[in-house]
């Protein structure tokens, strides 16, 4: 199947799963709903699968690509599919107990707002020092690098936001 046909099947694919998950959470489609949601989540990594071997074998004709890169997929994989079925079995668990109440939420959302502004003003002082830096000092900024500095960033935004949450958490129990 060429490239275009794939990403003509994924596109609506996922366009549709996203549509069922979260604008028709309420709506219980039954085990035909889940077998169907299943078939077409299976069906479109093994798309974006077949679409990633394809330009892998391009690189490693090119050998531009490091073998060991392509090793790393399948524990991913596995881990995605393992974190999916295990959330899918204790949310069947948990579906009638109270997950949060109204100051959970507002503790949470409190901490996401500042998880936000951290990444918000990170984001911010790259661009800034990007702008204004002359580019014989910005040779250490090659893509690779830049990944790691953006993947640094969104870690941190998520320690921030822990932080706050476990903070905020421990500050209100002590109040109360």
């Amino acid at each position: 199947m060429s490239r275009s046909r794939r990403y003509a099947v994924q596109i609506p694919l996922s366009l549709l799963a996203f549509y069922v998950l979260f604008v028709l959470p309420d709506i219980d489609l039954g085990w035909p709903g889940g077998l169907a949601m299943l078939a077409a989540a299976w069906l479109v990594w093994y798309l974006l699968w077949a679409s990633l071997r394809e330009s892998a074998a391009a690189a490693k004709a090119d050998d531009s690509m490091a073998p060991e890169a392509s090793a790393i997929g399948r524990p991913i994989s596995w881990v995605v599919i393992a974190w999916l079925v295990v959330m899918r079995v204790l949310r069947k668990r948990w579906r009638d107990t109270v997950e949060a109440d109204e100051r959970d939420r507002h503790i949470e959302a409190r901490a996401s707002s500042w998880a936000r502004g951290g990444l918000s003003v990170f984001m911010l002082a790259l661009a800034v020092m990007f702008a204004f830096t002359p580019l014989d000092h910005l040779r250490w900024a090659r893509p690779m690098t830049l990944s790691n500095l953006f993947m640094a960033g969104l870690i941190a935004s998520c320690l921030l936001e822990y932080v706050v949450t476990g903070m905020t958490c421990w500050l209100d129990r002590r109040s109360a």
